[in-house]
């Protein structure tokens, strides 16, 4: 389903309870990303069975779901990626209009944290020089 069919089937509960699951499989080059939602109450996550991508995610969506119910803060976007897709998990939202400015926040978060990651991993590397430079002869006047 879609995200606006997605959040209109949670659009009756208070935003705080409201659970949304995204899942994007990698897309053939030039393809966006076509992502698919599951929408639920967070209070009834430790019943649910049939919601898809929980077995995928489950340890990581019952932390967060922990952490959010413990804070109540007011949204929460986590974002998980592997080599076949990505997987979204929406607390709190208000709005669809809300969700992409989540995700929106999100992605720079995680972009930049990949690559400081990737950086401080080759930073060694880029201190060392690849090769030396030889000297060369002048040439003379004549």
């Amino acid at each position: 389903m879609d995200l606006e069919d997605a959040f209109s089937a949670v659009e009756h509960l208070p935003s705080r309870d409201r659970l949304l699951i995204g899942r994007g499989y990698r897309p053939d080059e030039g393809e966006c990303l076509d992502i698919s939602w599951a929408a639920a109450d967070i209070r009834e996550l430790q019943r649910l069975r049939g919601l898809e991508f929980v077995s995928e995610i489950g340890a990581k969506l019952m932390k967060t779901v922990d952490d959010y119910v413990a804070g109540r803060r007011r949204a929460v976007t986590c974002i998980s990626w592997s080599d076949t897709g990505m997987t979204f998990i929406v607390l709190g939202a208000e709005s669809p209009d809300h969700v992409a400015e989540m995700l929106g926040a999100g992605a720079e978060e995680m972009v930049s944290r990949h690559v400081k990651g990737y950086l401080s991993e080759r930073f060694s590397d880029w201190k060392r020089p690849l090769g030396q430079v030889l000297p060369f002869p002048r040439r003379s006047k004549d």
